[in-house]
């Protein structure tokens, strides 16, 4: 069973409850299938023995009937009492033969259905005769009439209610066989609902047990104990000593073990890290003291620089002031300068003037030269 211990919780408590489930399960078809078994004996002796028994005896006390319907007929002597009884007669045969057609839907073995076919021939042979009675009845021949019923026709009514009588006894033994099997049928399923009934709630036990034991196991020892270490550990005691045993690296109390050293080692690491922290803190400290008095030798530093750039400022100014006067002295000298450009201009058109005049006059020398 080491594959179940290996198996988690929640799948080893439905291995568990579908064995169970399963267990239950056989029970309950075991049950309906022996219940329909002993309701089918039942249904049985309902449905076929006892409804035969009851045509046989209907058929039986119909033939003693008709036998005293016909003794009847032939002390009669009057038209109307033969009329009468003639007609009992018919009644009585008609319920006989309904009986008969019930009967014969119930019969159910080969035993029964030779018995019926023997009572079927001597009751024809009966009903032979009995026409022949009362053909003489009729004729007021009743010594020969009487001894006709109690000669042959008495010898085929008493071989009818035998075969009857036999048919009885096989259906009513048929119901007793019935009943015989219901009994052992009952008996056999109680017996084996209780044993598998038994057999469920043993497994189901040992199951509970075995689970139980399992859990107790993976715990690592009792529950209380590994409880107990569980509030020693969630208060914050990390020394708290855990007590395994070899080969129990599943259980829960080596889990809290290895949870407890690894809460340790994460401790022991924030506590380096703290310290690691507040060094850097103190450094840091004395740097921001060291970046003050930097800080304050900065900020006289900023006031003589304010104080330069005021001087600075009104140099600024003066120059301004300058600037703005040599620019009306730029604007003068603009005015001036183009004042002399319409001067040069006009000095230059006279020079093309005068050039173009010299021009004429070489060409003049030039045509006088040539004369």
């Amino acid at each position: 069973m080491q594959w179940f211990n290996h198996l988690k919780l929640a799948t080893r408590l439905l291995v568990a409850f579908f064995a169970v489930l399963i267990l239950t399960t056989v029970l309950g078809i075991f049950s309906v299938v022996q219940l329909d078994k002993v309701n089918g004996t039942s249904t049985e002796m309902e449905e076929n023995w006892l409804p035969s028994t009851r045509f046989a005896g209907e058929i039986n006390t119909g033939m003693s009937t008709f036998r005293v319907k016909e003794l009847q007929h032939i002390l009669s002597t009057q038209e109307a009492e033969f009329a009468k009884y003639e007609k009992d007669l018919k009644d009585v045969l008609a319920q006989l033969e309904k009986s008969r057609d019930e009967y014969g839907k119930l019969i159910s073995s080969p035993e029964e259905r030779a018995l019926y076919d023997d009572f079927r021939k001597n009751w024809e042979q009966y009903l032979t005769q009995h026409a022949q009675v009362l053909s003489l009845s009729r004729a007021n021949r009743n010594d020969e009439a009487k001894a006709l019923i109690r000669g042959e026709s008495q010898k085929l009514f008493d071989g009818s209610q035998v075969n009857l009588q036999k048919i009885m006894d096989l259906n009513i033994e048929g119901g007793k066989e019935a009943s015989r099997r219901g009994d052992t049928l009952y008996d056999s399923s109680r017996f084996w609902i209780i044993t598998l009934l038994i057999g469920a709630v043993v497994i189901g036990v040992c199951l509970a047990l075995f689970i139980a034991r399992s859990l107790v196991k993976q715990l690592g020892g009792e529950p209380d104990y590994a409880a107990a270490i569980a509030t020693q550990i969630a208060t914050g005691d990390l020394t708290v000593a855990v007590e395994t045993k070899a080969g129990d690296q599943s259980s829960m109390l080596y889990a809290m073990k290895a949870m407890r050293d690894s809460l340790a080692n994460i401790v022991g690491q924030v506590r380096t890290g703290t310290e690691t922290i507040a060094t850097a803190s103190s450094q840091i400290a004395a740097g921001n003291h060291d970046l003050s008095s930097r800080t304050e030798e900065q900020a006289s530093s900023l006031e003589e620089t304010a104080s330069s750039m005021e001087e600075l400022t009104s140099t600024v100014k003066q120059n301004a002031e300058n600037a703005r006067q040599a620019n009306g002295l730029a604007t003068s000298a603009s005015e001036v300068a183009t004042k002399g450009g319409a001067v040069v201009s006009q000095v230059v058109d006279t020079m093309g003037s005068i050039n173009e005049s010299a021009k004429k006059i070489v060409d003049i020398i030039g045509v006088i030269d040539g004369i």
